[in-house]
């Protein structure tokens, strides 16, 4: 009896010992075969467009509708970079007013600012046109601003500042900096005389 008792626990030893060394081979003989790891993570994905047309709508109703060379939008889908906008339509109540030309637009999805940048150049249907190398929208502050030279012609008149602020709610204008104003008199009312 006792010879039968070791004999299985020398056999139990023989099978536990090959099934580790079974074990160990396989383990050994893996990882060799484990892809290497990767030494550089990927970026994240970003999209881009070229010759790109954008629509902005508010409620429904197109309010701007812009052709780019290219478009690139952020990988949190937050900012729009715009290049090469050789025509962007801005609309009011459906119809054409301005028309708006930049090398570069960038537009915040969540704050609704934006900011054009290299030869901006806005014009109307009525031949009032504004141009400068810089402009930038607030809109929790409603103010388009060219902090860096501006030049326009409005009904006639011609001004020139180094700084320009558009209050768009109240339909304010402030100029700072070198202004020059070039007023048509031809345009404006006669002092003393009743209209």
């Amino acid at each position: 009896m006792r010879g039968l008792r070791w004999s299985r626990l020398a056999f139990g030893a023989a099978v536990a010992g090959g099934c580790a060394l079974l074990g160990l081979g396989f383990w050994w003989a893996t990882q060799g075969q484990l892809p290497p790891a990767p030494s550089q993570t990927p970026g994240p994905v970003q999209l881009q467009a070229e010759g790109a047309r954008v629509v902005v709508r508010h409620r429904g109703q197109k309010q701007v509708e812009l052709r780019a060379e290219r478009a690139r939008v952020s990988p949190d889908f937050r900012r729009a970079q715009l290049e090469g906008v050789r025509r962007a339509q801005v609309l009011r109540d459906g119809r054409p007013y301005l028309w708006v030309r930049a090398e570069r637009v960038v537009f915040d999805r969540v704050t609704q600012n934006f900011e054009a940048t290299g030869d901006v150049e806005v014009t109307s249907s009525g031949g009032d046109w504004l141009r400068a190398s810089y402009m930038v929208y607030r809109n929790d502050r409603a103010v388009l601003a060219f902090p860096r030279g501006v030049e326009f012609q409005l009904g006639g008149h011609r001004a020139r500042a180094r700084t320009l602020r558009l209050f768009v709610l109240d339909q304010t204008v402030e100029m700072e900096g070198d202004v020059d104003v070039v007023l048509d008199l031809r345009s404006l009312p006669t002092p003393g005389r009743n209209p």
